[in-house]
């Protein structure tokens, strides 16, 4: 397996007890994509984060409720509880039981905690627990260790 390939158009909050915050955004951002909010930017903004830089890892957020098509636009995300995440291609599937986290690959990508490709020299950050296949429980929990 690899990173999460999330379909962004079905990416929502699964219940009403999904906590769900505000934010600006700093870049483009997908909805589904893993956010860190960047507090050196004045007014803090919300970007894509990657498993490669550990600032990012240590300040991940959420999960993008919403897209953006460019910077300083209000966006949703969850940052903890029940999230649908649906995705597709070969092998890119939520597994039940399984714990995800930040990937160092693509930015705002998610990978099984598990997976053997995840990159050495990654700082781990657990995003959540996948409850079925199209469902992750967000529970973020910057571990900041090196893999």
């Amino acid at each position: 397996m690899a990173d999460l390939n999330v379909t962004a158009a079905g990416v929502l909050a699964a219940n009403s007890n999904t906590v769900i915050a505000t934010g600006y955004s700093g870049t483009v951002i997908s909805a589904g994509q893993v956010l860190w909010l960047n507090g050196t930017a004045n007014p803090p903004v919300l970007a894509p984060a990657s498993g490669s830089f550990q600032v990012q890892a240590a300040n991940v957020a959420g999960i993008a409720l919403d897209s953006a098509a460019a910077a300083n636009q209000l966006i949703s995300y969850a940052v903890s509880g029940s999230v649908i995440l649906p995705t597709s291609g070969v092998g890119s599937v939520l597994t039940n039981g399984s714990a995800y986290v930040l990937s160092s690959g693509t930015a705002g990508n998610l990978i099984a905690a598990n997976d053997s490709t995840l990159q050495t020299g990654n700082y781990i950050t657990f995003v959540g627990m996948a409850v079925n296949p199209t469902t992750l429980l967000v529970n973020i929990a910057p571990v900041a260790a090196i893999h």
